[in-house]
């Protein structure tokens, strides 16, 4: 049965909606991604994925913050779903990964309170017969695939169709600065995944959306709903529209599509 999802990341909110970062507020351009998802996708996307970095620093303070933006009913635990309630997206589910930014015991205890393990959130849930599978690569900025993630891997994959969600990227994006934070062993991952049925993967963190195919498989990034990053060698921060990536799975067939998010 066909299906479609929603996929956004690396929204670094602050200590309030409206506070400020080199200028730019996080907060504002989140709302303005959570009313465009709402009179755009409410009714055509069965869930959202948050794919890490909710927020900046990572206090518990700020993921209440992030919540009362969101109207969230938090999941019980990892993955969830938790539920939106608020710009137009009453009752719609949620997932969240972790990343970088995200410390993971603050992490749990404000988007999944009866969590009791606080450790790498390598978990997967089902939808509609595809499995959905969340590696957590890393809590700092170089992701690392721990025996403890590879072994998670391992273990979840099997003959059903799924998807894999990351935080951190699994492959260059064309930017050195960035690419150096790549997890050092992924040729034993694509090793791996390229022998199941793995339809696609989905990450952020680097903060520039792009498409690849690797083996067979669609490896898919998402641009920040924050600041992006230009692809290219020496650091760049760029006032560019957010992205939303629309999935429509069908099948074994993946399609997608980008909107772009105005912020005037």
């Amino acid at each position: 049965m066909a299906f479609s999802f929603a996929h956004i990341s690396d929204h670094h909110l602050l200590h309030n909606e409206d506070e400020l970062k080199l200028g730019f507020s996080p907060g504002y351009a989140f709302r303005k991604v959570l009313q465009t998802i709402g009179n755009q996708l409410a009714g055509e996307i069965d869930f959202l994925v948050s794919g890490g970095d909710l927020v900046e620093t990572a206090d518990f303070e700020s993921y209440e913050v992030a919540k009362r933006m969101m109207g969230l009913r938090a999941g019980d635990t990892a993955p969830g779903p938790g539920t939106l309630n608020a710009e137009g997206l009453e009752g719609l589910p949620i997932y969240f990964l972790p990343g970088n930014h995200d410390d993971r015991e603050n992490f749990y205890r404000g988007l999944y309170p009866k969590q009791v393990s606080y450790g790498l959130m390598n978990v997967g849930f089902e939808h509609k017969g595809v499995q959905f599978l969340c590696l957590d690569l890393s809590p700092e900025v170089k992701g690392d695939m721990s025996d403890e993630t590879f072994g998670s891997l391992s273990a979840r994959l099997t003959d059903q169709p799924t998807i894999i969600l990351t935080h951190h990227p699994l492959v260059k994006v064309g930017a050195k600065w960035l690419d150096k934070y790549l997890a050092d062993d992924l040729d034993r991952f694509w090793d791996f995944v390229s022998k199941k049925k793995v339809l696609a993967t989905l990450s952020g963190h680097v903060h520039i959306s792009y498409e690849q195919e690797v083996r067979g498989v669609q490896v898919m990034g998402t641009r920040s709903t924050a600041f992006a990053f230009a692809p290219q060698d020496e650091k760049l921060i760029c006032l560019w529209p957010p992205h939303i990536r629309v999935v429509t799975v069908d099948g074994e067939r993946i399609t997608s599509r980008l909107i772009e998010v105005p912020l005037d």
